[in-house]
């Protein structure tokens, strides 16, 4: 005998109408809440440590910079080192032309212009400290306080020359030898400024004009010397072949060129005066126009010629910028 079905509940809908289990939450101890706090207060600080130790590497270099900068004020040889000679090929016209300057490696015995046969020993070796890598402290275009100014490796080789009104005539029967001043187009130095402290070494009465034998006018037309300030590439061209390695100046011919690295930068034989070391470069390399030769020390102690290579060490002697009293002493 069948029963009938007890109206309402299916057994799907006994089985749905169950009561759903219960989630039980266990309220966070105190030992918990201390961990997370430890857990938070280590990631902070790894969070610091990092940002301490980033901003230690970042003044750590900066500082490293510096005292490279200070230390290290020269510069190294661009190119392997060559021997100067005494007549050497013009790199732009293909002539032959006697070379003068002061090179960076020990040198033969060798001729300069009019010592011809004389067999004078001319060169002059560096020292270790004289050129270390090209990070350096600047300076002025003139005096000798820093300033922010980065001498150009290259420049475009083409040159200005400085307005200069042609004065003419003769004084004191001594016959008049005409100068130009050019300046490397592009150059962060200010081209006034290097022809009034050219024209102002040259017209001293310490220098080449202070004996009976020179007189330099400037002119802003046709010169027997060119002095050109020219940046380190365009220096070792146009002193080429000898081997100014971007770092000193030399005299070619007619060109006295004037590396306006060094100009910036000075010497260690002159450091902490800049301002004589520029006066020296300058009689230096036009005595090499003049058909100077290079000297050496007299005895330790003694003054400098101006012909010695003092960019590269004064042999025991003082430095010197001015060649009145010491090259021209027996003129």
């Amino acid at each position: 005998m069948l029963t009938p079905r007890s109206p309402g509940v299916s057994a799907a809908g006994r089985r749905s109408a169950r009561p759903a289990p219960k989630t039980v939450r266990v309220a966070p101890t105190r030992a918990h809440r201390r961990k997370d706090r430890r857990h938070k207060r280590r990631r902070r600080s790894l969070g610091l440590c990092i940002r301490l130790v980033g901003l230690a590497g970042l003044i750590g270099f900066l500082i490293d910079g510096a005292l490279f900068d200070q230390v290290n004020p020269g510069s190294g040889p661009r190119f392997s080192p060559a021997l100067e000679s005494g007549a050497q090929s013009d790199a732009r016209s293909g002539a032959t032309r006697p070379v003068s300057g002061e090179s960076e490696s020990p040198t033969p015995f060798i001729q300069e212009r009019g010592q011809a046969g004389s067999g004078l020993a001319v060169g002059a070796s560096d020292s270790p400290d004289e050129f270390t890598p090209r990070r350096g402290p600047r300076f002025a275009a003139s005096g000798s306080r820093p300033r922010a100014i980065a001498v150009p490796e290259q420049g475009p080789g083409t040159f200005t020359t400085v307005a200069m009104e042609d004065r003419g005539g003769v004084v004191g029967g001594r016959s008049r030898t005409l100068y130009r001043v050019e300046v490397e187009d592009r150059l962060p130095l200010s081209k006034n400024v290097f022809a009034r402290i050219v024209d102002a070494t040259l017209a001293d009465a310490r220098g080449w004009g202070g004996g009976n034998q020179y007189r330099l006018d400037r002119t802003s037309g046709v010169a027997a010397i060119r002095v050109v300030l020219a940046t380190p590439a365009t220096t070792d061209l146009l002193c080429a072949p000898l081997a100014t390695n971007g770092r000193v100046s030399c005299r070619n011919g007619s060109d006295v060129v004037i590396n306006a690295w060094r100009w910036v930068h000075g010497a260690p034989s002159y450091r902490g005066d800049l301002a004589n070391y520029r006066r020296y470069v300058i009689n230096h390399e036009v005595g090499h126009a003049l058909g100077r030769p290079h000297q050496t020390c007299p005895r330790p102690g003694a003054a400098t010629p101006v012909m010695l290579q003092q960019t590269l060490g004064l042999q025991g002697c003082r430095r010197n910028p001015w060649p009145v009293n010491v090259d021209l002493i027996n003129d």
